[in-house]
């Protein structure tokens, strides 16, 4: 009996550490960036406030646009860029939404041509998310929907070098061209992780005239990987252990 408490201590031990380990902080910067691809440079590049603001650098240029709203893990952007003269654009992250063991990134936008047509691209970044648990391989999930005017783009990574933009071939999603119309598409893949990582959505809209409206939602979502199932496994083979020497007795 004193060795299967012994073993039971170990897991439950084992498994403290593994939480201790999932919920550290980390200094994560969530970034967004708005682009009619027809102008020169990227025409807005905006900081979640909590973690930056305008002229901090990033890989994409120095932030240009003040963030639109107050709160920690969310960034917004309401404004005219190129030939879409109406934006609404959201990212939501942690600790809005998800948690140290669930990491989930949202994107959200409305976007209104009313000049001419063009193409727009949104990118939305996250890093230093953190899975709990050995390294090992994690689930990646991606959905887009909404109505578009034309075709939507959506590419959508994770990468385990917690870089911003980061987005390594092995580990990203490409959707299908979605719309025009109402669409609705998700796709799953997996990544290896062994501590923190990024998270990188890229959405591209394509108008081709004056007057047209694209809305949609995008999120990425990455669970934590097996550290719960191993626990599980662990408690199973205990109480099965503990069973064979009740009987014995």
């Amino acid at each position: 009996m004193d060795k299967i408490k012994t073993i039971g201590i170990a897991v439950v031990t084992a498994f403290a550490f593994i939480s201790l380990g999932a919920v550290q902080q980390a200094d994560a910067r969530l970034i967004l960036t708005v682009d009619d691809l027809g102008t020169a440079g990227i025409d807005a590049i905006i900081i979640d406030n909590t973690d930056g603001g305008v002229g901090d650098a990033t890989p994409k240029g120095a932030a240009s646009v003040a963030d639109g709203n107050p709160l920690d893990g969310v960034v917004s952007f309401v404004g005219a860029v190129g030939a879409f003269t109406i934006n609404v654009v959201t990212g939501i992250s942690e600790p809005i939404i998800g948690s140290s063991k669930q990491a989930i990134l949202n994107l959200n936008s409305v976007n209104v041509t009313t000049t001419s047509g063009g193409t727009l691209e949104i990118m939305l970044t996250d890093t230093d998310y953190l899975i709990g648990g050995l390294p090992g391989s994690a689930q990646i999930e991606s959905a887009i929907g909404g109505v578009a005017a034309g075709p939507v783009e959506l590419t959508q990574s994770v990468d385990p070098a917690n870089m911003e933009f980061g987005m390594p071939a092995a580990s990203t999603l490409i959707h299908d061209p979605q719309g025009p119309g109402p669409f609705f598409d998700q796709l799953f893949g997996s990544v290896a992780l062994g501590g923190m990582f990024s998270i990188t959505e890229l959405v591209r809209i394509t108008h081709t005239a004056a007057g047209q409206v694209t809305s949609f939602d995008v999120s990425s979502t990455v669970p934590e990987p097996a550290t719960l199932a191993l626990l599980g496994a662990g408690l199973v083979g205990f109480g099965f252990m503990r069973r064979r020497m009740n009987k014995a007795a």
